[in-house]
This record gives C-alpha cells, sequence and structure tokens, in this order.
C-alpha cells in the first residue's frame, strides 16, 4: 500500500515527469488518499481537463483505491508537518497546504508516499517512487 500526493495524479494524468512511471503505478499498486487531497487534486485538474476530472472520478472508484477521511488524528499530524516544513517557516521543503495533508496522512499510516517535485522530497518522508 502506498499513499498517493496530488501531484502524483495530476504527473499521470498530464504524462508529466518521471518517464510515465505515475499512471501504472496508480492503476496496479494499492492506493490511498486522504479526501482532503483528493479534492486539491480536483481543483487543479478541472481548470485544464474535463478527461482529467473524468480519470480522477473512475480511479476513486478503482478496487486499488482506498479514500480515507480528515479528522482529528489526520489534523495533528499536518499541523506538526506545517511547524516543521510548511511555507514560511525555515524548512526548505516549504510544504504547501494540500502537501501538509498528503505528508501527515502517509506519516500516520506509515506508509512510503507518490508524488511529484521537490517539496515533500526535502522532508524525511519515505518515496514511493
Amino acid at each position: 500500500m502506498i499513499a498517493v500526493d496530488g501531484s502524483a495524479v495530476i504527473a499521470a494524468i498530464f504524462d508529466e515527469g518521471e518517464d510515465g512511471a505515475f499512471l501504472p503505478i496508480l492503476l496496479q499498486r494499492p492506493c490511498s488518499i486522504a479526501w482532503p487531497t483528493v479534492l486539491d487534486c480536483y481543483m487543479a485538474v478541472s481548470r485544464r481537463s474535463r478527461s482529467g476530472v473524468e480519470f480522477v472520478r473512475d480511479w476513486l472508484l478503482r478496487d486499488n483505491v482506498t479514500c480515507e477521511p480528515f479528522e482529528s488524528t489526520l489534523f495533528n499530524e499536518a499541523v506538526r508537518a506545517f511547524n516543521r516544513y510548511g511555507k514560511g517557516g525555515s524548512h526548505a521543503a516549504q510544504l504547501s497546504f494540500s502537501s501538509c495533508i498528503s505528508y501527515a496522512f502517509a506519516r500516520r499510516e506509515d506508509l512510503p508516499l507518490l508524488f511529484k517535485g521537490e517539496e515533500l522530497a526535502r522532508t524525511d518522508i519515505k518515496p514511493a517512487l
């Protein structure tokens, strides 16, 4: 099982980076994602691609995908992520709101995180790719 950040879903939809590695991972490996990350992903994709929105909706219905709620333990872990790595702080990661949630979710579930970009790579999270 891997945790998924919205950047990986967006990269799969638009075939961005990593030599097309994101799509097969999202379609074949057991994936878990937090609902706020799904919303962030939908918001980013909806402005660029109708077929991308359909991909997100279809992907969420796959047997290998689970979506988890945002509740108090995830909130508390996201606050810790923000305090350590968040935008405006002194750490080089400068995590965005959605990256704090993905980081927190992966930490809480003790899962490697599938993501694209440098933000999350600058933290102590275990990457899935």
